[in-house]
């Protein structure tokens, strides 16, 4: 009776263990799974990391504009920070005017070269069309810009000979890629009414001013934000589909 219950005990307390097949088979299942899903856990990180950082732009100039209404007590933005010279522009236009909003910025990217933008140590920065097929068409960002403390840049123009005034956000910074329009960079435009939309809005409704650059893109989304499109203006009205659209940034990195 004693030797059948001790062989009952062993069998019911038999220690197993995996054999090293079964080691590696699983690790392999686990290596294919990872194989499949790191890459998708990491394009959704980056669609989120770059829609949040558009809605704290898109906020920011709001903000801009609302404290620029405030401060000159009037909507008309445009007959107060307007220039008929370049120069004047530059020292008094937008770029100048918001530089007590900025509160955070360090040191200025060379400013006022026609054609050119350049960071703090002088080197000229270049950003990619929508498409990736050019160089964007850098001279609606030449009149004036500040580098941010966590990171991000912003570019200016317009505010002479009635020309819109447009501010560009570098939402995630000069030294990260992809240095692209409708990727990490969006412009908005001050409005008649004294506030900012993205640019391809159909809420713009610019009667005494014009874009003096890019103003077929601007004004035409379709061809503004194409993916064929080798314009080098192409990407310069994507910041409205990145409002309008809710999958916009997760179709960029899917």
């Amino acid at each position: 009776m004693m030797f059948y219950t001790q062989m009952i005990k062993n069998f019911f307390c038999k220690k197993t263990a995996f054999t090293l097949a079964e080691v590696l088979i699983t690790l392999s299942i686990i290596g294919v799974v990872s194989a499949i899903t790191i890459p998708t856990v990491q394009k959704k990180y980056l669609a989120f990391q770059f829609s949040s950082a558009f809605k704290k732009a898109y906020s920011e100039v709001g903000q801009m504009s609302k404290m620029l209404v405030l401060e000159y007590g009037t909507n008309d933005l445009y007959g107060e920070l307007g220039s008929s010279t370049a120069v004047n522009s530059t020292q008094k236009g937008l770029a100048k005017s918001v530089e007590n909003y900025l509160k955070n910025t360090t040191n200025k990217p060379q400013r006022a070269i026609a054609g050119k933008i350049y960071d703090t140590n002088g080197k000229e920065v270049k950003y990619k069309n929508y498409s990736g097929t050019a160089n964007m068409y850098t001279p609606i960002l030449d009149d004036g810009g500040y580098e941010l403390m966590d990171g991000r840049a912003i570019w200016f123009e317009g505010g002479f000979e009635k020309n819109a005034f447009i501010i560009s956000y570098d939402i995630n910074g000069l030294s990260s890629p992809p240095n692209r329009f409708g990727y990490d960079l969006f412009s908005f435009v001050l409005g008649e009414d004294g506030q900012f939309y993205p640019i391809g809005s159909p809420r713009i409704n610019m009667t005494k001013i014009s874009y003096a650059y890019c103003g077929a893109e601007a004004k035409n989304v379709t061809s503004g934000c194409s993916k064929t499109s080798k314009s080098t203006c192409n990407g310069i009205s994507c910041s409205y589909k990145a409002v309008t659209d809710k999958d916009y940034f997760s179709e960029l990195y899917k």
